[in-house]
């Protein structure tokens, strides 16, 4: 299975324990196969530089974080356009449904908190 992690969510598995954390493992250990874009890794290193955050990483350890993610991912450019949702960033989350159909869910906190398995 490949999957979209939001951001929100991949601070939380870098961060904290708890689900999202639990679903960072599943990549880990290749039960399912993390999918993300250039854009989705920038949005990432912004929240983990922005000095509004608890964690405002460093740039240098931003990109070590960087770089440890996008070991785990596979990045992909969708080249779709979706205008569903009022944030751009939400939008260019669901354009991979549009690249690729066997992506067929993004995945936030919400869609995760009650979840003690593999996403379905």
């Amino acid at each position: 299975m490949r999957v979209i992690i939001d951001t929100n969510v991949l601070i939380s598995a870098i961060f904290w324990s708890g689900k999202p954390k639990q679903l960072l493992n599943l990549v880990r250990r290749e039960k399912i196969i993390f999918v993300t874009s250039k854009y989705l890794l920038a949005e990432l290193k912004e929240v983990l530089t922005r000095n509004d955050k608890p964690f405002k990483l460093s740039e240098e350890d931003a990109r070590r974080v960087l770089a440890a993610i996008r070991g785990l991912a596979e990045v992909i450019e969708p080249h779709s356009v979706v205008t569903a949702c009022r944030d751009d960033a939400d939008n260019r989350v669901l354009a991979w449904n549009k690249l690729s159909p066997e992506i067929s869910r993004t995945y936030s906190t919400a869609h995760i908190s009650n979840r003690t398995g593999p996403p379905t």
